[in-house]
């Protein structure tokens, strides 16, 4: 990425309590046990069904991640490119589906499922509940949580006498949190769901998407195609919903301000739909706000910045953390020269969980522009960034006991298997002889233009 290269900006407001920001991010890759190949992504087998890494207990699950985030947070903050002067906000982001389990989802009807994902809110705000840590604040990825169904209907036995799996709803969301004592602490739900969010998929009523038992495939239960419908997760309620805000703060959606700084979130496909675009086009129309805001953060796995969708003023800053390929960056608005001057239509390997999406070609469509229109490589607004190493020498054990999706970043083998619907078993032993060590990106801080 090219370097920054501020153009003069004329700051529109005062600033904030706090007069830089340095976004640190932590792009480890998630998702399943899928590699790249020039064929796109290949499976195990044929059927795209696929595997999810992680352990079959889910309060260990959480723990071994939390590890890998903890050490990725404290290994970034004690490097010598983290800007430690109180005016600057530290804002560190880990990207989508970082907590997810085994089977793709933490199971919030079970005690141990619901007690696994409320022990990872408290221990995530245990994290960073120090003194030291008063000048930053974390987007932690998001969690996926599943319970059993109460609004769909069960499908009925087939044509061979076989049940169909139950349903259930699934739950995707961030936990974010500002360090210190007392900081404060919000949860953000995801709205749309991505073809590539699950491995396998039953439709549900009212416009959601429930989930079967999520890792296995069988002749009864074959896999559906997601690639023609608008998918949007269901409303977590009920004793989960209230079960999980007494531990992880209030939901927050469109604008919130922590730390008397502006921000909207973005996850993943919610960016390409233009989720927090609309809404804070929605305050500025009802002349409730001013649209914009100081930070537009993008948590994600499969998706690039979408300047269409960002809403921020000059001197502003999109930030995103990508689990699958895009990585951690950071771009400021420039006077002059706006983002949205310098975009190019994705390929499916700059955007996958958007491009093909129905519901981004019909929302694209509606504004007069071309779908998934993402930053070019070389706009000249890119934040400079410092790779961090931050799991040490073992990391490869640590990873692939709960992710083993670091191939993503690998390079291709150089005479890939053809094949329709899955790769070989060279193709994949070349991949992960070539796995890329995770690390963190520390950005130079830049200033903070309050709105």
């Amino acid at each position: 990425m090219a370097a920054l290269r501020l153009l003069a900006i004329s700051l529109p407001c005062a600033l904030a309590e706090y007069t830089h920001l340095q976004f640190v991010g932590f792009p480890m890759q998630t998702g399943y046990n899928a590699f790249t190949s020039d064929g796109g992504l290949f499976y195990q087998d044929g059927s795209h069904s696929g595997q999810y890494a992680g352990l079959a207990d889910p309060s260990t699950d959480v723990t071994k991640r939390i590890e890998l985030m903890s050490d990725a947070l404290r290994n970034a903050a004690a490097s010598s490119a983290i800007d430690n002067r109180p005016t600057t906000l530290k804002i560190f982001a880990g990207t989508e589906f970082f907590f997810r389990g085994a089977v793709g989802a933490y199971n919030m009807s079970h005690p141990n499922g619901r007690a696994a994902v409320e022990g990872l809110a408290s221990s995530l705000a245990e994290l960073i509940k120090g003194d030291e840590w008063s000048d930053w604040l974390g987007f932690f990825g998001t969690t996926i949580g599943f319970q059993q169904s109460t609004t769909s209907t069960p499908y009925p036995v087939d044509s061979n006498g076989l049940t169909r799996r139950g349903l259930v709803d699934t739950y995707n969301f961030a936990m974010i949190r500002r360090g210190g004592p007392g900081g404060e602490q919000h949860v953000h739900f995801k709205k749309y769901i991505s073809s590539i969010d699950f491995l396998d998929a039953t439709p549900g009523f009212e416009g959601t998407v429930t989930y079967p038992v999520m890792n296995v495939t069988t002749p009864s239960t074959p896999a559906k195609s997601m690639s023609h419908t608008r998918k949007q997760y269901p409303i977590l309620g009920g004793a989960a919903r209230r079960s999980l805000e007494k531990v992880a703060g209030d939901a927050v959606d469109g604008r919130f301000e922590i730390a008397n700084v502006s921000f909207c979130l973005d996850i993943c496909l919610d960016h390409s739909m233009g989720v927090c675009a609309s809404l804070l086009d929605a305050e500025k129309a009802a002349g409730t706000g001013p649209g914009l805001v100081s930070v537009h953060a993008i948590v994600s796995a499969g998706s690039s910045i979408q300047p269409k969708h960002v809403r921020v003023p000059a001197g502003g800053s999109a930030i995103l953390a990508d689990g699958l390929g895009s990585g951690a960056q950071q771009s400021v608005e420039l006077t002059g020269s706006p983002m949205v001057e310098h975009v190019h239509r994705a390929t499916a390997e700059e955007a996958p969980a958007s491009v093909g999406e129905p519901g981004v070609d019909e929302v694209a469509r509606a504004g007069g522009f071309e779908p998934n229109l993402v930053l070019n490589d070389d706009y000249v607004g890119y934040v400079r960034k410092t790779a961090v190493d931050v799991l040490g020498v073992n990391w490869r054990k640590r990873v692939d006991e709960v992710f083993g999706v670091q191939r993503y970043g690998a390079p291709k083998p150089p005479s890939p298997t053809p094949s329709k619907d899955g790769g070989s078993a060279a193709d994949e032993a070349y991949t992960l002889a070539h796995e890329v060590k995770p690390q963190a990106y520390v950005f130079e801080a830049t200033p903070i233009v309050k709105v």
